[in-house]
């Protein structure tokens, strides 16, 4: 198989950059950034309105397509017959993006900093299979997917820290990030003391949090967690953190929020 560009992107693990199709577009969402979701107040007898924080909404994103009769390294039908091996190509394709009662893992690659760095999203397909055929043995499309979750993530990166350490972490990513596995003694606390007011969370039994869905994993026994200065068990800021470690040892696992 040959993959047209180093940054390419794959649907649970397929490259989409081949010579029997391929991504060709810039555009679309791509390159955008999520919507916020909320909304200002009006107040009686004030000018404009009253500022509300708000947060990152659910995203659509665009693929432009292409779908050629070539196999994936750009040779063309052995048989000659470019309308079947055309709808062959086609045919995976529209397997590949339409599943039922399942979202599907789209991962893109970029530049960032003289490197190609990958990261994920779970998507779902909404529509867009409808190829226009511009010659014989190629056809363009325009695939739209939607992203419950609107951010892409990269690989995991854990921090070990000890009772009473502090330390100074640089967070990869575009945007604050939930999508963190911590993983902490009985009677541990975790502060982030970047923001103000810091922010914390502690556990009185060992226990596993999954931050971004707010779930104690493989514990029989409920774990009482506090949280102190956020409404989220916790955060990562992108760019500087100082992170700090009492009562027990805590593994922070966290993986960057890309836009």
């Amino acid at each position: 198989m040959t993959i047209t560009t180093q940054t390419y992107w794959d649907i649970n693990g397929t490259p989409l950059n081949t010579y029997a199709f391929n991504v060709s577009t810039l555009g679309g969402g791509r390159l955008s950034v999520p919507d916020y979701r909320g909304s200002n107040v009006e107040v009686p007898y004030r000018r404009g309105e009253v500022y509300l924080p708000k947060i990152a909404d659910k995203r659509d994103i665009t693929l432009a397509m292409w779908v050629s009769a070539m196999d994936d390294d750009g040779n063309p039908p052995s048989s000659g017959n470019i309308e079947a091996a055309w709808q062959a190509n086609f045919d995976k394709l529209r397997r590949l993006f339409w599943t039922e009662t399942q979202e599907l893992v789209l991962t893109k690659r970029f530049w960032r900093d003289g490197d190609v760095v990958a990261a994920s999203a779970n998507v779902e397909y909404l529509r867009g299979l409808e190829p226009t055929m511009d010659a014989p043995g190629l056809g363009k499309m325009t695939i739209n997917l939607n992203m419950a979750d609107p951010f892409f993530y990269g690989d995991p990166v854990e921090i070990e820290m000890e009772d009473g350490d502090t330390e100074t972490i640089t967070a990869l990513g575009d945007a604050v990030t939930y999508n963190i596995t911590l993983d902490m003694d009985a009677g541990a606390e975790l502060v982030n003391l970047t923001p103000s007011p810091d922010l914390s969370v502690s556990v009185s039994v060992d226990a596993q949090l999954d931050v971004r869905n707010k779930k104690v994993n493989n514990l029989a026994t409920p774990a009482l967690v506090t949280t102190v200065g956020s409404d989220q068990w916790f955060k990562i800021f992108p760019g500087s953190n100082s992170l700090a470690c009492n009562n027990g040892d805590v593994t922070v696992t966290y993986r960057p929020a890309y836009f």
